[in-house]
């Protein structure tokens, strides 16, 4: 009776260790990123010279997905637009145009990003998060 408990016993505790296998590090930390997700966009422009502002607002369901070199993603915010950015393995984007911008994945469920582009004279930007 003893030998067949411990039979049990240590069945069940190679059943238990032999499902927690460490993680893949051949896994692509960028894939935690991928997928469909919920973009608002903050559009802006702006003209010195005319006193010129214009601010819309848009809701798109786009995607992110992994860009053609090893630390880029694609984020495709609205049905135009998208931008190829290289993210880390914390989520921080860069690789952006300007130095104006800015951006990061908060977590795997939401993404913060702002491009900004121009000068003093005008300009624009894209104020765009995101959510699953």
């Amino acid at each position: 009776m003893k030998s067949k408990n411990q039979f049990l016993l240590i069945l069940m505790l190679s059943l238990v260790f032999a499902g927690c296998q460490p993680e893949d590090e051949n896994m692509d930390y960028r894939e935690k990123y991928t997928g469909n997700w919920n973009f608002d966009v903050t559009i802006s422009e702006f003209y010195m010279a005319d006193s010129y502002y214009n601010e819309e607002n848009f809701s798109y369901v786009g995607e992110v997905t992994l860009g053609s070199s090893e630390e880029e993603v694609v984020i495709h915010y609205l049905e135009d637009d998208y931008v190829t950015l290289v993210v880390d393995e914390e989520g921080v984007l860069s690789g952006f145009a300007t130095n104006y911008s800015s951006g990061e994945f908060e977590d795997s469920e939401h993404l913060r990003v702002f491009i900004r582009w121009g000068g003093l004279g005008g300009g624009g930007s894209h104020s765009i998060t995101a959510t699953r």
